[in-house]
């Protein structure tokens, strides 16, 4: 260990760019040839040994040498950004917790993964190994803690209690004890080899961020979002200090127990564990310190910060070491040289750069915007690169990165630019509060015309081949045609809200461009439309077009589709990003495409436009009304017109709030010997293959058929991409695509939660949305606004034809007593004359006394018996002061649980029954045995027994 801090120290600031980048080429998504970048990092552990250390990104996890600082694994398999990472006390594994809610365990050496864990829901915030590295425990957005059994995979235990998301779980170094934080203000103990629960700490006034416990298990730390650290004794959990000030987002204990480093907003805070007064302030960060760790000497700490930096600090002296850059976490926009050998990256840290499209290398940085650059462009010959920002175009000399020109009085955000054909003028398109189209002067930077006409932003300019048409798009779907030297306006043509881009097609005769909906074309002399059908749209968001617009890429959150708009068709789709795409950037001759996403990396990927032809694969049927929630729909992969079809491959989209996806058989269009199978199987997609061994087929058939489980009877769309059809000679082609619709059901009066029936649970959700406007679905009558005529609606829906309500022919634990008592007196002061309303009235009544009970009564505790919590039950005929007293076998007083005045009702169930977690007043467990629990309600009063066992 002393050798890898002495190097640390010796190596000081050193440069980092002499680094090899091979890790632009690892773990690549299918389709893709290079990344730039490494994502955004999240949170930062050392190994045991320290020789190395792991940062989690939005992309998947990093495996750095500490002394190089050299890259040695990038582990994907993530679908979403990770949140945690850990290394076992050996160092022999690392467990890693994502945002898509899995649990991974990886070979730390080689990188390998061992085993993914799945059961949460929601992203996933805190993982951590026992002391032998057996057990895992993880916590989320669920609000539960899991543990694992690393060598088997089992789940052996789900620890239910907090009431919010855990957000951070630790084990004690010296036992199975395992710790949770949460937003619910609360710090739970554990032990992870029973499940048992066993203490519960109010710790802080609000949401608790981060825990860390001491090397020897006797001290943990806490930080919240009220800005405080508390320091606990881990063995008694009595508080020794507390500090407030800063809110401190991740906290690390020094290996020797004698500090603990905090990270808050752009420094670290060393406190002495004794005293909690301040030792030393570390600064570097030029934003949150989002994670910090000690090496296990003590001897330095690292932090990964929002600045998108990993900078390492001497403990005793405060000096910083070095510093581990990234590129930036959020590229703005992208744009190709005209010769393809170079991608411009503009990003929200106010810079550009330039990278080698082939090798990742990166070339030059562009500094000096005003905010974050939002477009780019480069001219002809690729020697000249134009970059916007807000306010401001500059002019880049793009071989030596020199500053050429600066047009500084562009009013609003510059959206987009684009140079003329022989790079003397360049067009610029902004947003608020002109909305104008800019012509300038490249030489001088001289404004030459100023276009006003858009009432929107405008998002995309483009001049014509011969540079003497320029083209203008808006948001709100205008479009306009000027001439390109005199600026005056030649045509005004109608497009759809939310037109992003326009490319001028072959001869400059069209003009076509997409909106958020769909693709347009218009004839550039008579600006007549005609929309061009993309059998597959969905999303056309952030469109780009190659030269000839003949094809053109879009993105759809992380996806980026690529579209055929000669044939209407979808060529296929690319996946490998974890956040949303900002910018695409097409290669002019439509062989490359870049993607710049919110997950901190731009994704180069290699297309190769295929032919269509006349036959058509569609959804059957193409409409098809959604049966109720929990039954089964099937659709059918039909063809058409087809030849010589020996195979297919065809991914399905689906809407995952409304279907599941079952299974999916063959259809019978293949000839026999045929494979067929589901691959890729997501939450909202599949992708369907078929191959026939004995020949081909032709004409018209079913290629699948796919059950799904209706989860929602509500609208959705199927949609079929990236179909292709393969002949008897393994050529493969792209047939036309039809999609389907799935219809909502005939909607039943009454039921607001459109589950397929009426239920009091459609009464509660017009009562938990009371007051609310607008579009709702509690809103029974339509009138825009939830209210108790709404409740009555349902309710005499509810009572059909004069049908009483039953305890036993409904479930009726989500209803309390006083709030149908509140609604019932409410809809009587209305007193209206309408039959339905007297129905819904008369149903209510019988709702009151459904609930209420007929006489007071003590109920069985459960579980009994029990270790270390059980519950009380009871029902109040009327309401009354609640007192529960629980005393020992002798009659001594063990606790009093006071209630305090409650209304009529049952209380039965863990959410309403009186709580005892098995201790005493003075909050010490009580021993084995038998006891006695009394409930005094009013006059009332009764006893039963309960048993304790340990």
């Amino acid at each position: 260990m002393k050798i890898v801090i002495i190097s640390l120290l010796l190596a000081g600031m050193m440069s980092l760019n002499g680094l090899a980048h091979e890790y632009q080429n690892w773990g690549l998504p299918e389709g893709a040839t290079l990344r730039i970048g490494r994502g955004e990092m999240i949170e930062l552990k050392f190994s045991s040994d320290g020789s190395r250390f792991a940062v989690a990104s939005s992309i998947g996890i990093w495996i750095y040498d500490t002394v190089s600082l050299k890259e040695i694994h990038l582990l994907v398999g993530h679908s979403k950004r990770v949140e945690s990472v850990t290394f076992s006390r050996d160092g022999n594994l690392l467990a890693s917790g994502s945002r898509d809610g899995t649990v991974k365990l990886w070979d730390a050496d080689t990188g390998a993964e061992r085993r993914t864990f799945t059961g949460h829901w929601g992203r996933l915030y805190s993982v951590d190994f026992n002391r032998d590295g057996r057990l895992l425990a993880s916590g989320g957005r669920d609000g539960t803690v899991r543990i694992w059994d690393v060598d088997s995979g089992e789940e052996k235990h789900v620890l239910e209690g907090h009431t919010d998301r855990v957000t951070s779980v630790v084990f004690y170094p010296t036992s199975n004890t395992v710790v949770s934080a949460s937003d619910d203000n609360t710090i739970r103990l554990w032990d992870a080899d029973t499940g048992d629960h066993l203490r519960t700490v109010h710790a802080h006034a609000h949401r608790i961020i981060d825990l860390a416990i001491s090397p020897d298990g006797k001290m943990l730390a806490s930080s919240s979002i009220d800005s405080s650290v508390r320091l606990w004794d881990a063995v008694t959990w009595e508080l020794r200090w507390a500090i407030d000030g800063q809110t401190t987002r991740s906290l690390a204990f020094s290996m020797d127990g004698r500090s603990i480093a905090g990270g808050t907003n752009r420094v670290i805070r060393l406190l002495d564990t004794e005293t909690g007064l301040l030792r030393r302030t570390l600064r570097g960060h030029q934003g949150d310190v989002l994670n910090v760790d000690f090496s296990p000497d003590a001897i330095t700490i690292a932090a990964a910060g929002g600045d998108q930096t990993v900078r390492f600090w001497n403990v005793t002296t405060g000096n910083r070491l070095r510093t581990l850059s990234w590129t930036d976490k959020d590229f703005q926009s992208a744009a190709y040289s005209p010769d393809g050998r170079t991608i411009a990256t503009g990003s929200e840290n106010r810079s550009a750069h330039l990278w080698d499209a082939k090798t990742g290398e990166h070339l030059q940085t562009f500094e000096g915007h005003s905010e974050a650059v939002y477009s780019l462009a480069f001219n002809r010959y690729g020697d000249m690169l134009a970059t916007g920002s807000t306010g401001q175009i500059w002019l880049w000399d793009v071989k030596t990165g020199r500053h050429l020109q600066k047009m500084s009085h562009h009013p609003g955000k510059v959206l987009s630019l684009v140079f003329s054909p022989d790079g003397e003028r360049l067009a610029s398109g902004g947003g608020t509060p002109e909305f104008a189209v800019h012509v300038w002067n490249t030489e001088t930077g001289e404004e030459l015309h100023k276009l006003t006409w858009h009432a929107h932003a405008v998002m995309g300019v483009m001049f014509s081949s011969d540079g003497r048409a320029l083209a203008s798009a808006g948001w709100d779907g205008s479009v306009a045609l000027w001439d390109a030297s005199t600026g005056e306006q030649r045509q005004t043509l109608a497009g759809h809200e939310g037109l992003r881009s326009i490319a001028f097609g072959a001869g400059n005769k069209t003009l076509v461009g997409a909106s958020s909906r769909e693709m347009l074309m218009w004839d550039t002399v008579t600006g007549e439309r005609v929309t061009v059908p993309l059998g597959s749209a969905t999303s056309l968001a952030k469109p780009v077009f190659n030269a000839d617009a003949r094809l053109l890429a879009t993105g759809q959150f992380e996806h980026v589709w690529l579209w055929d708009l000669d044939a209407g068709v979808g060529l296929t789709i690319y996946s490998g990003h974890t956040r949303s795409i900002n910018a695409l950037a097409m290669r002019p001759n439509g062989r490359g495409l870049a993607s710049a996403s919110e997950d901190g990396t731009v994704l180069v990927w290699d297309i190769t436009p295929s032919s269509s032809a006349n036959s058509t694969v569609r959804i059957s049927p193409p409409s098809i009304t959604s049966p109720l929630s929990g039954e089964h729909l099937r659709l059918s992969l039909e063809i058409e017109a087809a030849e010589n079809v020996a195979g297919f491959q065809a991914t399905v989209y689906f809407d995952p709030g409304a279907l599941r996806y079952v299974k999916s058989e063959a259809g019978g269009y293949l000839p026999d010997g045929r494979v067929f199978g589901a691959s890729a199987v997501n939450a909202d997609h599949l992708t369907l293959e078929g191959m026939s061994v004995d020949g081909a087929s032709h004409g018209d058939g079913v290629l699948a058929v796919i059950t799904f489980e209706v989860l929602s009877a509500v609208s959705s769309n199927v949609t079929l991409f990236d179909v292709n059809l393969v002949d008897s000679e393994r050529k493969r082609w792209f047939p036309h695509l039809e999609n389907g619709t799935v219809i909502e059901p005939i909607w039943i009066e009454g039921d607001v939660n459109h589950d397929g029936i009426v239920s009091v649970l459609d009464l509660v959700l017009v009562g938990e949305n009371f007051t609310k406007s607008g579009k709702n679905d509690a809103d029974a009558n339509g009138d825009g606004m939830v209210d108790i005529i709404d409740l009555v609606q349902v309710a005499a829906a509810l009572g059909g034809a004069g049908a009483a309500p039953s305890a036993r022919s409904m479930d009726m634990s989500v209803l309390r007593v006083a709030d149908v008592e509140h609604w019932l007196a409410e809809a009587r002061g209305l007193n209206l004359a309408d039959p339905t309303w007297h129905r819904g009235i008369r149903f209510l009544e019988g709702l009151v006394a459904a609930l209420t009970p007929k006489r007071t009564a003590l109920l069985p505790n459960f579980p009994n018996p029990f270790n270390p919590e059980t519950w009380i039950p009871y029902q109040l005929a009327l309401g009354a002061e609640v007192a529960i007293t629980i005393y020992d076998a002798k009659g001594g007083l063990v606790r009093q649980l006071g209630r305090g005045y409650q209304a009529a009702g049952h209380y039965v169930e863990r959410g309403r029954a009186a709580y005892w977690d098995g201790q005493n007043e003075d909050g010490e467990a009580v021993a084995s045995g038998v006891y006695v629990y009394q409930l005094r309600a009013g006059d009332y009063a009764a006893v039963r027994r309960m048993v304790v066992v340990k």
